[in-house]
């Protein structure tokens, strides 16, 4: 891991605070880690806004490094490390820091803090371990870290914006699905109660959702060179993480153009209406992503879906508010050619309830697309009881 000190965000202290109590939320991606002490408000509660992060670290995670235990063992030791060292010297500086720690991390997490088998691909090494039980121990005594305080990146995300949504909207009631495309397809349901927004228990993880089978010739990319593609033959099951995920849109463009293109040069080319063919390709491209979406809301909202690696089906059916995170879709092509797309097949399938919010809709999430993970995360520490 290498800390980059210089990045602008890092270690961005307060000047003269009033609001002296911190939380801590760490999250951990595909490629970045960060830490965040997150301000709270009297009753212990972090607040949630760019401004309330007094400090913020970010390292670089190298693919190799987590393909054992010894390498998770590793990344956990230098969070753990960095998050003593800070909360010494942010002590010196009068601030309180409330020793526990939220946790958002890839994988689908049972009751008792276990990682659902073959969830989290791109850090095996984290497979057969309970990462609470890691933090605790590197952290060391005088710390707090349960079962309940680590969980699915995409699920923390997802707590932050559906507890924005239901408070803008004051909502009371019902339920919510938050999804998170970025590299992967992260997901969150949660349940509203008297205004109260909670994660449904158990492992949520929507990415394997079969949302419909594969057309001939359509790419497919499977087996041991994930990279390169092969035609389909008709009837392969595909799930929305090779339909909708930055990386399978990515592949299936540079399968379909016939070279190598990144999402961003993709969504370039669908909005370049001069760029003949390639625009054809690349809008329809686009098109077919906001049809797979809808299709797959329509599956979710019904609880009637199949899946392809994680047995366990979430709560998902009655949910009418969908909110869409990440990256890439809430902004270029995404945003002008797939969402549309996708509201316009609900539309046609006679359910105009179905709301599809984008997380830049929300007035209090607006600038915080980069900090979410760390923000969600410090949700995951309850405000401790007055004595």
């Amino acid at each position: 891991m290498r800390g980059r000190a210089g990045e602008r965000g890092n270690s961005r202290e307060s000047r003269g605070p009033l609001l002296k109590i911190l939380k801590v939320g760490v999250d951990i991606g595909g490629t970045n880690v960060r830490i965040g002490f997150v301000r709270a408000d009297d009753a212990g509660r972090a607040l949630l806004k760019k401004s309330a992060l007094v400090d913020l670290h970010t390292c670089k995670i190298l693919p190799f490094q987590l393909q054992k235990p010894a390498g998770a063992h590793s990344l956990v030791r230098h969070i753990a490390g960095h998050i003593l060292e800070t909360c010494s010297r942010l002590t010196k500086k009068g601030w309180r820091v409330d020793r526990q720690l939220g946790v958002g991390m890839p994988g689908a997490y049972l009751a008792d803090g276990r990682i659902h088998p073959g969830t989290v691909p791109n850090m095996p090494g984290f497979e057969k371990m309970k990462p609470w039980r890691l933090f605790s121990r590197y952290l060391g005594p005088g710390w707090r870290v349960t079962p309940s305080q680590v969980n699915n990146d995409g699920v923390v995300q997802g707590l932050l914006m559906a507890g924005c949504y239901a408070k803008s909207k004051k909502m009371t009631g019902g339920k919510i699905i938050a999804l998170v495309p970025g590299t992967g397809f992260g997901a969150g349901i949660y349940r509203v109660k008297d205004g109260s927004v909670k994660p449904v228990g158990g492992p949520q993880q929507l990415f394997d959702v079969i949302a419909r089978k594969a057309r001939p010739g359509e790419p497919l990319f499977n087996g041991k060179d994930r990279n390169r593609g092969y035609p389909a033959r008709g009837g392969e099951p595909l799930s929305m993480e090779a339909l909708a995920a930055g990386r399978a849109l990515q592949l299936r463009g540079s399968f379909l153009l016939k070279r190598s293109v990144t999402g961003e040069r993709l969504s370039r080319l669908a909005l370049n209406k001069t760029a003949g063919n390639e625009n054809r390709y690349a809008k329809e491209l686009f098109q077919q992503v906001g049809i797979d979406l809808a299709r797959f809301i329509l599956l979710i909202r019904r609880g009637r879906f199949k899946k392809m690696h994680v047995p366990c089906k979430p709560p998902t059916k009655g949910a009418s508010v969908f909110l869409i995170g990440g990256n890439w879709l809430i902004r270029g092509a995404g945003l002008k050619i797939s969402l549309p797309e996708a509201r316009k097949t609900l539309l046609k399938a006679g359910c105009p309830d179905i709301k599809i919010v984008t997380i830049n809709r929300i007035r209090e999430l607006k600038g915080l697309a980069a900090v979410l993970g760390v923000l969600g995360a410090s949700l995951l520490v309850k405000p401790k009881k007055p004595r």
